[in-house]
């Protein structure tokens, strides 16, 4: 068995503690996402370079590795209301084709994230209007997405509370229902529609 390298093990090290720190921010809910996620955790520890980043998969699986000895069992009943409330508001919005995106797409999250939802609309101002005229006061930002391994574009995000939760609705387009949009490591994004939301919760 050939013996690492001082300067590989390094590397390795450095990476590690990269992944560890994002995880401990997608864990306690600072970030939502893995790559911003080892992004935020390089810029606190300095870390500059590119090839010195892990990537977003190792990221999942130390936040999963935090969570398993950390905050899973906790999480659980956090998680549940969060997820009621994510499948009344896919009821509600039932004309764009909701997608549960986000951690609370997974078993494994911490459960302090916000219900984030893909919207789906060729317009995206069908939302803007929809939100509108149901009175929901929504501040609007812009989300980069991976729509393929080739192509990124900006799409809206909508912020807002109900019921003490915060939610956040990225808004795609039609086509992003049979083609789901990227994470970072070009892996399709894990979603839940309505129906297997609600399988989840046993209805």
């Amino acid at each position: 068995m050939a013996t690492r390298r001082p300067d590989e093990l390094r590397l390795l090290r450095l990476r590690q503690s990269v992944a560890e720190a994002a995880a401990r921010l997608l864990a306690n809910g600072e970030q939502t996402d893995p790559d911003r996620a080892r992004r935020k955790a390089a810029e606190q520890l300095g870390v500059r370079r590119e090839a010195e980043l892990p990537t977003t998969e190792q990221v999942r699986e130390a936040a999963l590795a935090y969570r398993r000895l950390f905050t899973t069992a906790e999480a659980a009943p956090q998680r549940q209301p969060k997820r009621e409330a994510a499948l009344e508001a896919m009821q509600f919005l039932a004309a764009f084709e909701p997608r549960l995106a986000g951690e609370l797409a997974l078993d494994d999250g911490s459960g302090q994230a916000p219900v984030l939802l893909h919207l789906h609309a060729d317009d995206p101002d069908d939302v803007a209007h929809f939100l509108h005229d149901q009175r929901i006061a929504a501040d609007q930002a812009g989300q980069r997405v991976r729509l393929d391994r080739d192509t990124s574009a900006t799409f809206p995000l909508w912020q807002f509370q109900a019921g003490g939760l915060d939610f956040e609705l990225l808004v795609l387009p039609r086509a992003a229902l049979r083609q789901p949009p990227l994470d970072a490591d070009g892996q399709v994004a894990p979603r839940l529609s309505a129906s297997a939301l609600a399988r989840r919760l046993g209805r």
